[in-house]
């Protein structure tokens, strides 16, 4: 995929927030602000000094935080060479889907191969499937009160209450889309949720680098689809190319760490792969597997 943006090196300054970074312009000395579509820590890879890539953001601009408002920020953070070695790590968590969608369609993921119809943001159906105890839960097995089963159960109250929206699965593939809605038999579909990696550590990627409540959300909704007898994945995408594996980031977040297992024992679909890059275009590498909490 190459990119439709022309990026500028770039001294990285500091971070006063998740979502801005200060930044020095090499070519004009300039001090400017940039947004950082990543929420992660990020602690390893933006240290004063360090090299990034940032980019002029589109126009029109709105923050993505806001929708309707003014952005602040004139600049994109798009891409940082690690302080270590000068890889090229691109931060840019909105890259993924895109890479996913162009990788499933050229065929790099065999393992959703057997579905050839795709669908961008579509609703989860509701309700879901009914609770099945959280296999990360020490009572889940004797306990009626799992992890999984309190969630789901709190999860539908107030969807039916009005208070939360049924979440969207990133993509649905399907042998084929009737005119109105997907088919509904069991196994015509597949549930894609795509996640962005950027965190190295000792040759494994690690997600998340920050706590994220809406990735367990997503990991016990895919459990739920897959006991309601639908097909459902998680592929993470390691936005640069010196991973040899992928595992939960438990010490950053627990509760994710044992959503993910609890997607895997009920049955979902973990993939993972790594990315080659430069500043002008990004592919997918490497197949890399999704391991249990180290």
């Amino acid at each position: 995929m190459r990119f439709d943006f022309v990026t500028q090196p770039a001294t990285f300054v500091g971070r006063p927030n998740r979502y801005l970074v200060y930044a020095k312009l090499e070519e004009s000395g300039a001090f400017v602000d940039a947004h950082c579509a990543d929420p992660g820590r990020l602690r390893e890879l933006l240290i004063p000094g360090t090299r990034v890539h940032i980019s002029p953001a589109a126009a029109p601009a709105t923050a993505p935080r806001t929708p309707g408002a003014p952005r602040k920020t004139t600049w994109d953070l798009r891409f940082v060479e690690h302080p270590e070695n000068g890889q090229l790590v691109s931060l840019d968590t909105r890259v993924p889907n895109r890479i996913f969608e162009e990788g499933w369609r050229a065929g790099f993921f065999p393992e959703l191969g057997r579905w050839s119809q795709l669908r961008r943001e579509v609703p989860h159906p509701a309700p879901l499937a009914p609770a099945l105890p959280d296999p990360t839960s020490a009572n889940a097995a004797d306990s009626a009160d799992g992890g999984f089963e309190r969630f789901m159960a709190t999860r539908k109250a107030r969807q039916k209450e009005g208070h939360e929206p049924h979440s969207r699965a990133d993509f649905l593939l399907a042998h084929a889309f009737t005119p109105a809605e997907p088919l509904a038999l069991p196994g015509a579909r597949c549930w894609v949720e795509v996640k962005s990696a950027s965190l190295v550590v000792d040759g494994v990627a690690r997600f998340p680098d920050a706590i994220t409540d809406r990735g367990r959300r997503h990991m016990l909704e895919l459990a739920a689809l897959v006991a309601g007898g639908e097909a459902a994945a998680v592929v993470f995408i390691v936005q640069r190319p010196d991973a040899d594996a992928l595992c939960a980031h438990r010490a950053t977040d627990p509760a994710f760490a044992d959503a993910l297992e609890c997607a895997r024992a009920a049955g979902v679909l973990l993939l993972a792969a790594t990315c080659r890059l430069t500043t002008v275009e990004i592919h997918l590498d490497r197949h890399i597997p999704v391991i249990k909490n180290i």
